[in-house]
């Protein structure tokens, strides 16, 4: 589903309900090996049911938004230099993000 992440950008989220115990780290390297990263979602969301329309489709508006606590699976790379650091703090500005994937 394309939705509306906390910063206010469009991104791809994956709402799922999983029977047993799954992660959402295991979704993303299970897509990964099959998708390219262009196609993977930002956000993986665990949900207890799909909410859906009185004619049985998904009801997206009824979709919990996705935030940070769901990306924490996601790896990212900690700048290392003074340059990457400022680049950084550049694109938090510009993206109105406290985080960058």
């Amino acid at each position: 589903v394309l939705a509306v992440s906390e910063g206010g950008l469009p991104e791809l989220c994956a709402y799922y309900k999983a029977g047993s115990e799954l992660k959402g780290s295991e979704l993303r390297k299970r897509l990964s090996e099959t998708l390219p990263s262009h196609m993977l979602p930002a956000y993986f969301v665990e949900v207890d049911r799909i909410p859906l329309t009185a004619n049985g489709k998904t009801d997206k508006n009824a979709l919990p938004k996705p935030g940070v606590s769901q990306t924490a699976q996601t790896v990212s790379a900690l700048p290392e230099t003074e340059l990457e650091e400022k680049l950084c703090r550049i694109w938090k500005q510009t993206l109105g993000t406290d985080t960058l994937g």
